[in-house]
């Protein structure tokens, strides 16, 4: 890889770290995970225009969080994370 599109990957690649490592940056992770469908159903019934949207919804979150390096025990406390913050916006 030519060294100036390596260090603007390794750029990128802290951003994302960064960004996403901040509490607010955690409010919006949590928020794109739930608004992606990340731990949901992606199906809607006789309808493939919608499956495609909550897919492509769904990929958009998984890439940040492929980019942030998460293990299936970030995933898991993420899921727990997320089920605290569902229950926040609905009573909050």
């Amino acid at each position: 890889m030519e060294t100036k599109t390596k260090n603007k990957a390794m750029a990128v690649l802290q951003a994302y770290k960064k960004t996403f490592s901040s509490e607010y940056g955690q409010i919006v992770l949590h928020d794109l995970m739930d608004v992606g469908g990340v731990f949901k159903s992606s199906y809607v019934e006789n309808n493939i225009n919608g499956v495609a949207y909550n897919e492509d919804s769904r990929a958009l979150a998984l890439y940040i969080l492929t980019k942030l390096g998460t293990s299936s025990k970030d995933t898991e406390k993420m899921f727990n994370d997320l089920l605290i913050y569902q229950s926040e916006e609905d009573y909050g």
